[in-house]
């Protein structure tokens, strides 16, 4: 390997953050152009929206990555709710695409669910520029 490519293989993005950050910058624009609702009508056709206590209507970054990455790997449930929970969370407060999982990571992304909950605003964020979810 030359140098220049051990070089770009240290600073490489990890694929799992790169393919949160595409779908991230990817629902972001769905949701603020107010399309996410088609993500309901395609994710309705494969599964029941009203599952349980787990009920994803109305929530279209978890509707979004169902729809991405599908419903059917067991394993990946949890990292969706935390990876939809942090997606949701770093829309509220209008993170770049460029900047989400550095956003995640500061956020403490096992402490994100908690923080939604709260309505929690992160330092160095303006509270009245904090955006709802549809």
């Amino acid at each position: 390997m030359s140098e220049p490519d051990a070089v770009r293989d240290e600073f490489a993005e990890p694929l799992d953050d790169w393919l949160a950050r595409q779908i991230y910058r990817s629902l972001s624009k769905i949701i603020a152009d107010g399309r996410w609702e088609i993500l309901e009508k395609l994710v309705n056709y494969r599964r029941s929206l009203h599952r349980g206590t787990h009920s994803i209507k109305n929530r279209p970054f978890k509707l979004g990555l169902i729809y991405f990455l599908g419903d059917d790997v067991r394993y990946l449930r949890n990292r969706q709710k935390e990876l939809s929970d942090a997606m949701e969370y770093a829309y509220r407060h209008r993170v770049p695409s460029k900047h989400f999982n550095g956003f995640v990571k500061q956020a403490g992304q096992k402490r994100i669910a908690a923080k939604l909950a709260k309505e929690h605003v992160e330092p160095g964020f303006k509270p009245e520029r904090i955006r709802s979810c549809p």
